[in-house]
This record gives C-alpha cells, sequence and structure tokens, in this order.
C-alpha cells in the first residue's frame, strides 16, 4: 500500500512538473516554437517520460489549458452566498473576472492561444470549454435566479451574462490582448465596473 501512494505522488509530482515547465516554454516561445526537449529537460524529465504521459504537443498544451482554466473557475466562482443581493452580485463578479482575467499568465496564454487558432483549432474549443463557455453558464444561472426573484427582468439568462460580462471588460481586455495598453489600475477598474453595472441595470432592470 504505501509502495502504491509513493508511486501514486510521484506521479503527481511529474506531472505538475512536466505542466509548468509546459506553461513557462509556451508562454515564452508559443506553441509553434516550443520544444519537447526544452519542455522535458526544464521539468528534469526524459521525451519518454513526456510522450508517455502526453503523448504529444498538443495533448500537453490541452493540459496547460485545462489547468490554467480551473485558476480562472474558482476565482470567478468562489463562494457566490444564496440570496446575495444583485448590486452585491454583480460588483463581485465583476471584480473577479479582472482579477483572474488581467493575470499576466492569462493574458500571455490567451495570446498563445490566439495566435495557434487555424492550426489547432481544437485548443480554442479547449479552452472555451473549461474556462469562458463553463463561467458564462454559472453566471448565466445566477442571472436567471434574480430574474425569477424579480430582482431583473424576466429575459434569456445566457444573452444578460454575455452583456454583462463584455460590459465589464469585453473592449479593455480586447487592447490589453493587442497590446495597446497596459493594465488598468485600482481606480479605473472600480470606474469601468461601475459604468457597466449601470448600464447593464438601465437594460435589465425589472
Amino acid at each position: 500500500m504505501a509502495k502504491r501512494l509513493r508511486t501514486a505522488k510521484t506521479e503527481d509530482s511529474l506531472d505538475e512538473r512536466l505542466l509548468t515547465a509546459a506553461v513557462d516554454v509556451f508562454l515564452e516561445k508559443g506553441f509553434a516554437a516550443a520544444s519537447v526537449d526544452e519542455i522535458a529537460a526544464r521539468a528534469k524529465a526524459s521525451k519518454l517520460t513526456f510522450y508517455n504521459h502526453y503523448g504529444n504537443k498538443e495533448a500537453l498544451f490541452e493540459a496547460v489549458m485545462r489547468r490554467q482554466n480551473r485558476t480562472f473557475i474558482e476565482t470567478l466562482t468562489v463562494a457566490i452566498p444564496d440570496g446575495m443581493p444583485l448590486q452585491e452580485f454583480l460588483e463581485m463578479t465583476a471584480h473577479r473576472l479582472y482579477e483572474a482575467l488581467l493575470r499576466s499568465d492569462a493574458v500571455k496564454l490567451v495570446r498563445v492561444l490566439h495566435a495557434e487558432a487555424d492550426r489547432f483549432p481544437k485548443l480554442g474549443n479547449v479552452f472555451d470549454e473549461a474556462g469562458p463557455a463553463r463561467s458564462m453558464k454559472l453566471v448565466a444561472l445566477e442571472m436567471e435566479k434574480h430574474m425569477a426573484r424579480g430582482t431583473l427582468r424576466v429575459a434569456d439568462p445566457t444573452l444578460a451574462a454575455e452583456h454583462f460580462l463584455h460590459l465589464s471588460i469585453g473592449e479593455l481586455m480586447r487592447r490589453i490582448l493587442l497590446g495597446l495598453r497596459p493594465a488598468p489600475n485600482k481606480s479605473e477598474i472600480n470606474k469601468r465596473i461601475a459604468a457597466g453595472i449601470d448600464v447593464f441595470l438601465r437594460a435589465y432592470g425589472p
């Protein structure tokens, strides 16, 4: 039993080393230029070990996306109290959205994904299903609850969630991803969130 536990722990540690090394190399060099040799070397593993675990570079990138998106989802959805007032829910969600999306590793990884979208369209689906699409569903579920309570007018909750998230950070995120501007400071974030909520409530208020 002890031997099996040690083996499982070793496997977990090796997976973590490979994923951590892969994130570093993908962010530094992009997907196309990233080398399996370099990823394995940084993880202190052999190429054979790499291929035994992931099979190819695309599968490793998929695993990286899933791990990064777990952090995104945890940040966005942790502890949403049942019955939270609408204004508080909108403010909390918007602030968590900024916290999750403006991390430098998140910005760099989305840039890599955009650069490889034509050659590896599957990666875009993996990223969307593991992160943005999942978070959209969770926000839409909360919107639906508020519509049932009468704090929002009855409408398509998924569309309402899309409108709210894009009002919060959409255009700003586009400009950051293109390198046209730096991340906003706390004062600008607060101002943008307040304006986005105001517009959203004018459209979806009861």
